[in-house]
This record gives structure tokens, C-alpha cells and sequence, in this order.
């Protein structure tokens, strides 16, 4: 789930509550070379997670706790790596 939100803010600099095309966004999800079967999987896991929204004009938002998930763990990964380099010193 955290993939596609992933591509879609680091790769797109898409924003939350900020419509997104369906059929653009699943483009991008196998041009970042993800497979086309897993993209409804994902979509729905992070639907069920409140993460993104799909609506009746075909468009999807990330919302914003999808935003903060996605975010909050690149920035995570970011302080881990930061870590590892002050370990190494």
C-alpha cells in the first residue's frame, strides 16, 4: 500500500486531497516497475487503511494520513540511515 502512495508523492509530487487520475497513476505504478496485477491490491489495502480514496469521477486523493504515513517513514528510513553513518564513524 505504502508503494503506491510512494510513487505517487516521491516520484509525481503528487499532494494530498489533491485529485489524481486512476488511469495515470496505475501508468506510473508499473513505469516504476511494479506489476500491473498488484495495483488494485494495493490501491484497496490503502483504502482500507484510510490512506487513499477513490471517487465516482474515477479520480483518487491521498488523504492526508496517507500523506503522513507515506512521509513519516521515508523520514524514519532517512534518521536510520543517519544513524548507521554516525555508527560507522
Amino acid at each position: 500500500a505504502l508503494d503506491v502512495l510512494r510513487i505517487l508523492i516521491e516520484d509525481h509530487e503528487c499532494e494530498a486531497e489533491v485529485p489524481i487520475q486512476g488511469a495515470m497513476a496505475q501508468s506510473w505504478f508499473v513505469a516504476a516497475g511494479l506489476e500491473e496485477e498488484d495495483y488494485l491490491p494495493a490501491c484497496e489495502a490503502a483504502g482500507d487503511r484510510g490512506w487513499l480514496e477513490t471517487r465516482p469521477d474515477g479520480t483518487m486523493v491521498i488523504t492526508e494520513a496517507g500523506f503522513a504515513a507515506a512521509t513519516a517513514d521515508d523520514a524514519a528510513d532517512g534518521e536510520d540511515q543517519e544513524e548507521k553513518g554516525e555508527d560507522e564513524d
